[in-house]
């Protein structure tokens, strides 16, 4: 199904290659990896508070 209403303008400006796949691996991919970082530096900081406890 191709209507105008379902088709941006950058569609018509690229010619009308299909690039929703590039944006579709790509944003989650960037996502991904962004909360990853946070999850690893709170891992990070627990296990360190763990060290600490056990140590003492």
């Amino acid at each position: 199904m191709s209507t105008a209403f379902f088709t941006g303008f950058l569609f018509e400006a690229v010619g009308g290659i299909d690039y929703a796949w590039i944006i579709a691996l790509t944003l989650p991919g960037i996502l991904y990896f962004a909360l990853m970082q946070k999850t690893r530096r709170i891992s990070d900081e627990l296990e360190s508070d763990t060290h600490l406890a056990t140590t003492h």
